[in-house]
């Protein structure tokens, strides 16, 4: 004889909770799934997102090379002196082409050295240095013609000396 037993409240509580739980694990182990391949995915994305702005800023930096190349020459600068010469950085972050002219001269005595930090494409200057050497003096006979600088998005001040401009300038160029 076969006897039947009874469930207690409890017992059927318990049993409720069960399948609850398994089923919520289910979910649970299904919702990590789906999280890891979007993590996947979107890992992959961002890895090409990077591929992507790599080639792009490449491209931005070449022409900016090039537009540097032909704002120099058409600036009539002397593309054959040893103390005329030029250097250009695109910056990704500003999307920005910086130029930064220096020239040399030689009058009598003197030595004088001139360096401009512009935008290669809308000319906007960011710092101006003129600056002589007594060529003939004691040590210590450099003097500043002038010397100032306009930071992106600031009023333009005036620097003192060449060091000063070079550590300014070096910032847009690097």
């Amino acid at each position: 004889m076969t006897t039947a037993r009874r469930f207690s409240g409890r017992d059927i509580t318990l049993g409720v909770v069960s399948v609850v739980a398994i089923g919520s694990l289910a979910w649970a182990v299904s919702e990590m799934t789906s999280i890891g391949k979007l993590h996947d995915e979107n890992s992959r994305l961002q890895a090409s997102l990077a591929d992507k702005t790599k080639m792009e800023n490449a491209t931005l930096s070449r022409e900016c090379s090039d537009k540097a190349e032909q704002v120099y020459k058409s600036g009539g600068y002397n593309t054959n002196s040893a103390w005329d010469s030029y250097v250009s950085h695109y910056d990704p972050k500003l999307s920005k082409c910086f130029i930064q002219v220096q020239t040399g001269n030689q009058i009598g005595d003197n030595f004088f050295t001139m360096k401009m930090l512009f935008d290669a494409y809308d000319g906007r200057s960011y710092g101006n240095y003129t600056g002589h050497v007594n060529l003939k003096g004691e040590a210590g006979n450099h003097f500043v013609n002038e010397c100032h600088l306009t930071p992106l998005g600031q009023d333009e001040v005036y620097c003192k000396t060449e060091g000063a401009f070079d550590a300014f300038t070096k910032a847009y160029l690097e």
